[in-house]
């Protein structure tokens, strides 16, 4: 989940992961290993936090579904509050 997140804002920014590594301090073999074992550690998850600007919680949030009210044009934050 952290490391799909990861490549989620990587693409989004169209960076790639040896950019990613280069910007983390890391070869290009170290940053694949990391992306493909999906274990890194604290210390690495913070230097690629920093590195695409996002904070390390950020890794471990899902995306939230907006709706819009039909009635009012409202926005509703996500698909739980249907389920309350």
């Amino acid at each position: 989940m952290v490391i799909d997140k990861i490549k989620e804002i990587c693409e989004k920014r169209n960076l790639t992961i040896t950019e990613l590594g280069r910007r983390v301090g890391l070869k290009k073999s170290s940053i694949y290993s990391v992306i493909n074992n999906g274990n890194p550690t604290v210390e690495t998850l913070e230097k690629i936090a920093k590195a695409l600007d996002v904070k390390v919680k950020d890794f471990f949030e899902e995306d939230k579904e907006v709706f819009t009210c039909p009635h009012c044009g409202q926005p509703i934050c996500d698909k739980d509050f249907f389920r309350k």
